[in-house]
Parts: structure tokens; sequence; C-alpha cells
């Protein structure tokens, strides 16, 4: 279907991403909590786990746009996501 509009999609698996801190650690036990604690910020799992889904997408992007080497995605423990390109 994609095709048939011109558009392309990509494929991004969502395990763990609801798990997966910001510093990479992966909580053990998430149950049914609706939030999550880290570093003292309490933040929504669905939302936490949407950003996570958002960041492996544009890492999928980037590795596919980009001769390797010339860009970088950078995630830093605030959450912040910054796009480089390197010379």
């Amino acid at each position: 279907m994609a095709n048939k509009y011109g558009k392309t999609v990509i494929d991004v698996n969502e395990s763990y991403t609801s798990k997966t801190l910001w510093d990479g650690s992966i909580l053990k036990n998430l149950g049914g909590k609706a939030s999550i604690l880290f570093q003292g910020k309490r933040v929504n799992r669905d939302i936490h786990g949407a950003r996570n889904i958002l960041i492996l997408f544009l890492t999928k992007v980037i590795d596919g746009l980009s001769p390797q080497g010339t860009c970088s995605l950078n995630i830093t423990k605030t959450g912040f996501c910054g796009f480089g390109v390197l010379k």
C-alpha cells in the first residue's frame, strides 16, 4: 500500500522501549505502573516508550540516508535529541 502512494515504511521494533531508560539501562520490573521514575523525574511510561520508538526510527533513517560516518544522532540523558553533520 505504501508503494502505491509513493511512501516508505520503516519498521521499528518496540521491544523494551518503555523499559529502556535515558542512560540505556533497562528496568527489570515495570509491571502495570503508569509512570517511571528516573533521576528524580517521573515520566508517563507510554510517552517515554514513544520517545524511545522515535529515537529508534530516527537512528534508522539517519543510518539509511547518510554516507557512513557523516551524520550522528546524539541522545542525552536529559532526553534531548540532537542531529549533527560531521565533516
